[in-house]
């Protein structure tokens, strides 16, 4: 029987351990330096080497992997365990073996025997059931250490145990629950007589002991207790609690009932590391301060008495004019960002006044210099709603103040810019708060680059009504210079792909009437494909982070007329002659993946999606019927059968494929994507298995089955004419 040994490190290996290869499969015209390595050592031994296109790699590969060789050679024939004894003795070594169990993923197993020829083991054993063999799998996921290191499989893995017990040998298991092993004495390593066999999984573990020196025991133990003092005086339990709660991790923070149910205790405390903030190791404790003062005002303001509500205020105060005066303390801005929704909410326009007393006042300096996308998200979802009149305000002065900040960055220097930015401004930040503005038309948005206009838009409610003509007014300006190839202004555009984002996020925050006008003031401006499938993507993963499922089939069906006319017009420059350059057939390619959701964020093994319903079926029906003719829809649908579409569609998927197949008979001689063939396979494969009966007494449905295996057949399938057999 004949063994296919695939990769070019297994076949490598293999040909330099001189085992007899029949075969060898290479890809014709593939002039890389590792594969005229491999055809010199396969002359060497006058193998016989056959040069044949991808296709016919495609369909010898059993992995899918083959990087263009294939080796026909003998089945790796198992050894035994006394080859693996011998190979010690040979080399004059103490036995070092590898013992494996249930290790049934041959990608696993070949890691495995890898680390094991690393390691300068003499062997490894499996046992005969309950485990994978040496497939080619195996073999090139080895990269070739199978060569070298002898596998034996032996029918009773306990047996076998007990007979290398007897030639002396000592075993070590790997337990997650064991102890670590720094703290281990292999030397005098006793059962503890003190603790019971725990049992686990049908079998029983005996706890394993070290015999510690007297004196290593006494510096283990005044070890632990100097580490268990350090994190009692560093709040331990306190930080674990307060950030749990500011991350809304339920399961951690209701443990700690001492804070749950008495908030006072958490006050007490807190103020006990405020006190000590100015002892040399204090910065981590107030990290814990700040976290604890924002879920007291965040989740607790009703149990507190007035003076902790009032103390907290305090604290927030001064530890965030500290910070934006020493140019952010690096181990402070994670904590302070959990109080920024505490300061936005602090802001009116009842204080004008440009001093370090006023929450207006911060704001603006935290803009300036440390915004980012948790305080952008506080100004545009708390401010604008509690009072538009203050978020009109803070916008106008950061329009206007960053450009001038942006000019004077380095001439301030590394330490205390923002402060003596603000400080020598005070006269121009006043004037900016006392200025009128009651319309956002009002502010010019000309003075600012791409970036800083990213950071305007992320600062704007999506829900208000007023703000939706004008940020579409902006689109208008700024489309051309994101969407259209043909623009040639602004080629190096920062922020780019952070505007896309945040433009896929904000469409479906919108009403269908929105929508539909957004739509088309954008797609006049758009002929980039690459930049459009982008802003595809990114609404994929905005729905995946927070459904919003009716807005989202709204936007893809207002969509689907765009769509459709860039794959005729591609379709008939093809039909012309004119061939897309590389680039742009594949930005097409994506466009159109990314449109029927084969986008890489589904992760392996899914099967269904909360908003893809078998009421969209339609929506790939549609697809088959208008666009099937371009290759990557036939890849596409077939993806979305084998994952994230697999529950939803799995009957009335082989009604598109066979649509696709039979309407465009072209796709049997065209170049299809590289991983087509198996999408189709896998998915027939599992509808043959599961309608075995149903195909015999449904005639229309055993013809759609057939035109699609017949295809597979046409195409080079071997597992397409195995299933076509058991049909027909």
């Amino acid at each position: 029987m004949e063994n296919k040994i695939e990769g070019r490190n297994a076949v490598l290996e293999a040909l330099r351990a001189g085992k007899p290869i029949d075969k060898l499969y290479v890809l014709d015209g593939c002039p890389d330096g590792p594969v005229r390595t491999i055809i010199r050592e396969a002359k060497k031994g006058d193998t016989i080497i056959n040069y044949v296109k991808k296709e016919r790699l495609d369909q010898l590969s059993e992995t899918g992997h083959h990087q263009g060789v294939i080796a026909m050679a003998a089945s790796y024939e198992y050894a035994t365990v006394e080859d693996i004894l011998e190979k010690a003795r040979e080399k004059g070594e103490a036995p070092f073996i590898f013992v494996l169990d249930n290790i049934e993923d041959p990608h696993n197993l070949g890691a495995m025997i890898r680390t094991a020829n690393l390691a300068g083991a003499h062997g490894v054993i499996i046992p005969k059931r309950r485990a994978v063999g040496l497939t080619p799998t195996v073999a090139r996921t080895s990269a070739g250490a199978i060569n070298y290191t002898p596998v034996a499989k032996v029918t009773n893995l306990k047996q076998t145990m007990e007979q290398l017990k007897k030639e002396g040998m000592w075993f070590v298991c790997a337990d997650m629950d064991g102890t670590p092993y720094y703290q281990m004495d292999l030397r005098r390593y006793t059962i503890n007589q003190e603790q019971e066999p725990v049992e686990k999984n049908g079998r029983k573990y005996l706890e394993l002991k070290p015999q510690m020196p007297e004196k290593l025991t006494e510096l283990r133990e005044n070890e632990k207790k100097e580490r268990e003092a350090f994190y009692q005086h560093q709040h331990t339990e306190l930080y674990v609690w307060s950030y749990a709660r500011y991350q809304k991790r339920t399961e951690t923070y209701r443990s700690y009932t001492k804070y749950e149910e008495k908030p006072e205790t958490a006050y007490t405390e807190m103020r006990e590391i405020w006190e000590e903030k100015n002892d040399a190791e204090g910065a981590v404790d107030l990290s814990t301060a700040i976290y604890t003062c924002a879920v007291l005002l965040r989740d607790f303001k009703e149990k507190l008495s007035e003076k902790a509500v009032a103390d907290c205020g305090e604290m927030v105060q001064e530890v965030v004019t500290q910070w934006l005066q020493s140019d952010s303390d690096y181990l402070l801005s994670s904590a302070i960002e959990a109080v920024l929704p505490e300061i936005v909410r602090w802001v009116s326009c009842e204080d004008l006044s440009a001093d370090w007393e006023n929450p207006l006042y911060w704001v603006i300096g935290i803009l300036l210099e440390h915004r980012g996308e948790t305080f952008s998200s506080c100004i545009a979802n708390i401010l604008w709603k509690q009072d538009q009149h203050a978020a009109l305000k803070v916008l106008y002065t950061y329009v206007h103040l960053f450009p001038i900040y942006r000019k004077k960055y380095w001439q301030y220097g590394k330490t205390g810019r923002l402060k003596r930015f603000l400080d020598e401004n005070k006269d121009l930040i006043e004037q900016d708060f006392k200025e009128e503005i009651s319309d956002i038309t009002k502010i010019n948005i000309d003075v600012l680059d791409f970036d800083s206009l990213l950071s305007f838009h992320e600062l704007l409610n999506k829900d208000d009504e007023k703000i939706f003509s004008f940020i579409v007014n902006i689109g208008k300006k700024i489309w051309g210079r994101i969407f259209d190839k043909d623009d040639e202004s602004d080629k190096r555009l920062t922020g780019k792909q952070a505007y896309v984002r945040w433009l896929a996020d904000y469409a479906l925050c919108l009403s269908p009437d929105k929508q539909k006008k957004l739509l088309q003031c954008m797609m006049p401006c758009v002929s980039m494909e690459d930049t459009f499938a982008y802003w595809i993507w990114e609404m994929v993963a905005c729905e995946v982070e927070r459904t919003r499922y009716a807005a989202f089939w709204n936007i893809w069906n207002l969509l689907q007329p765009d769509i459709f006319r860039k794959c005729d017009k591609v379709k008939e420059l093809e039909k012309s002659g004119d061939v897309l350059h590389f680039k742009e057939r594949k930005a097409f390619d994506q466009l159109i993946k990314n449109y029927l959701l084969t986008s890489g964020i589904w992760p392996k093994g899914l099967t269904s999606w909360d908003s893809l319903k078998h009421e969209n079926a339609n929506f790939y029906r549609r697809a088959a019927v208008r666009i099937g003719y371009h290759p990557v829809v036939l890849d596409s649908i077939a993806y979305v059968l084998n994952s994230v579409g697999k529950d939803t569609f799995f009957r009335e998927g082989v009604e598109w494929l066979s649509f696709i197949i039979k309407n465009n008979p072209h796709l049997k001689k065209a170049d299809l994507p590289v991983h087509t063939r198996y999408f189709i396979e896998e998915y027939m494969s599992e509808l043959v298995k599961r309608e075995k009966v149903t195909l015999r007494r449904e005639e229309h449905r055993r013809k759609q089955v057939l035109v699609v295996l017949d295809f597979l057949v046409e195409i080079g399938s071997e597992v397409g004419f195995g299933l076509r057999e058991d049909v027909v």
